[in-house]
């Protein structure tokens, strides 16, 4: 029997991206989700985003791919 792969959570997919150089940059879910009643600093923050930690990487590296 083959051994199975883990799937890509796709909540992560979403605000996960792998830089070229092995560092991800994560963002916040949900931003453009009713966009139209959140006021401009509201959405602003949404666009904001910052590295993930050693930490979250070594937890997360095998469903991030």
């Amino acid at each position: 029997m083959a051994k199975k792969t883990q799937k890509t959570h796709s909540a992560l997919k979403k605000i996960a991206k792998v830089k070229p150089n092995g560092t991800v940059k994560i963002t916040k879910a949900g931003g453009n989700h009713k966009s139209g009643k959140k006021s401009n600093k509201i959405t602003k923050k949404y666009a904001q985003s910052s590295l993930m930690s050693k930490g979250d990487y070594k937890r997360l590296k095998d469903i991030i791919k």
